[in-house]
C-alpha cells in the first residue's frame, strides 16, 4: 500500500494473505478489492473534505483524538447502510447510526439529546433532520477523527476476532502471520496518510487512551505490538 495521495491501495497478494488468516470470505478477490476500495475512498472523502477543512480553521487546536472503530459493517449488503461515511445526506437514525451517535456523545462529552441541541444551533435544523454529514462535521469541530482499525470490510467481525488474536508472532512462516502483517501494514499506512496531511503543529494524541470496546482493545494491541493501551 501507499501512504501518498493515491491512498487507498491494496494488492491482491495482500488480500490473499489476509484471506488465509480470516478465511470464509464470500466473494472472489476482485469483488473484495472493489468493496475495500469503495469503503476506504468514502473514509478518505470524509477525512479530506470534512475533517481537514474544519481542523485547518481551528487555529487554536494543537492535537486531535482518535475514535477507533473495529471495521466497517459486515454482511452481504453493499454498500452497507450502517457505514457512517456513505450517503452523508441521510438523516441520523437509531439504531442504524448508533456508532456515529456514540462518537458524537464522546466528542461532546454529553448525552445524545444535548448533542442534537448543540448541532441544531449550528445547522438551524430540527433535531430529527440532522444528517450524517452534520454529525461528522460537529465531531470534527471537537478535534476528534474517526478511523477503522481493520481493512476487513464486509466481514462479520465476531467470526474472525479470535483468528486474529490467536496468531503466534513467533511462527513467522504461517499464513496467519502473513495476514497479520497485512493488518499491521494497513494500520501503519493509514496513520501515515493522516499524519502527512495534518496541518503543521497538530499531533495525534491519546492513542493509548482512546476508548475501546470489548475485544477491540485486544485487536488494537495485536495490530500495535509495541503499544500498550489503557481503556478509560
Amino acid at each position: 500500500m501507499s501512504c501518498q495521495a493515491n491512498y487507498p491501495r491494496i494488492k491482491q497478494k495482500d488480500l490473499e494473505s489476509l484471506g488465509k488468516l480470516i478465511g470464509d470470505y464470500p466473494f472472489d478477490y476482485k469483488e473484495w478489492k472493489r468493496q475495500f476500495t469503495f469503503y476506504e475512498k468514502q473514509w478518505k472523502e470524509y477525512f479530506t473534505k470534512i475533517f481537514l477543512p474544519i481542523i485547518k480553521k481551528e487555529k487554536s487546536l494543537k492535537s486531535i483524538d482518535l475514535i477507533i472503530w473495529e471495521s466497517c459493517p459486515g454482511g452481504m449488503v453493499f454498500p452497507h447502510p450502517n457505514y457512517a461515511f456513505n450517503n452523508l445526506s441521510a438523516k441520523v437514525i437509531w439504531p442504524r447510526d448508533r456508532f456515529l451517535i456514540e462518537a458524537a456523545k464522546k466528542a461532546y462529552n454529553a448525552s445524545w439529546e444535548v448533542v442534537k441541541t448543540e448541532v441544531t444551533k449550528v445547522t438551524k435544523k430540527q433535531p430529527d433532520e440532522v444528517t450524517k454529514k452534520d454529525l461528522l462535521q460537529a465531531i470534527s469541530t471537537k478535534g476528534y477523527l474517526i478511523i477503522d482499525l481493520l481493512p476487513t470490510h464486509g466481514f462479520v467481525m465476531k467470526n474472525i476476532r479470535k483468528k486474529i488474536l490467536n496468531v503466534d508472532d513467533n511462527k513467522q512462516e504461517t499464513h496467519g502471520y502473513e495476514g497479520l502483517q497485512v493488518l499491521r501494514k494497513h494500520w501503519k499506512t493509514k496513520n501515515q496518510f493522516i499524519e502527512s496531511n495534518l496541518p503543521k503543529g497538530i499531533k495525534i494524541e491519546n492513542k493509548e487512551t482512546t476508548p475501546l470496546v470489548g475485544t477491540l482493545e485486544g485487536l488494537y494491541n495485536k495490530i500495535n505490538p509495541k503499544t500498550s493501551t489503557s481503556v478509560k
